[in-house]
């Protein structure tokens, strides 16, 4: 049980420092829309338009959006084990989640660059 805990502790931490050293967007392209309130959990390794800024992170630019949906779901339900991103999804409501995965849905494929 405190394992878990420190686990999950952990994951909020990671998850945590990674928003708070995303990149600002940057002004001069198109995006699809207004970004999400939320979507500062996500831009830490997705970036703002969906191109991963880390290596080995996907890019969500262009994904369908069934298919991130199902997998946001199955993150916040642990059939997709991955800490970091459970914690971030469970941090925030349904309502938010379905307007990320519409908003870089949205997005080009190439994330507007």
């Amino acid at each position: 049980m405190i394992a878990a805990l420190l686990r999950f502790t952990n994951a909020v931490i990671a998850v945590a420092l990674l928003a708070a050293c995303a990149p600002p967007p940057v002004a001069d392209a198109p995006l699809a829309g207004a970004p999400p309130a939320k979507l500062g959990l996500c831009v830490g390794c997705h970036g703002v338009r969906g191109i991963a800024s880390l290596s080995g992170y996907p890019h969500l630019a262009g994904q369908d959006a069934e298919y991130l949906r199902a997998a946001v779901n199955q993150y916040r339900d642990g059939s997709r084990p991955h800490a970091a991103m459970r914690a971030s999804v469970n941090a925030i409501t349904q309502e938010d989640l379905d307007l990320i995965v519409a908003y870089y849905a949205a997005l080009p494929r190439d994330g507007g660059l």
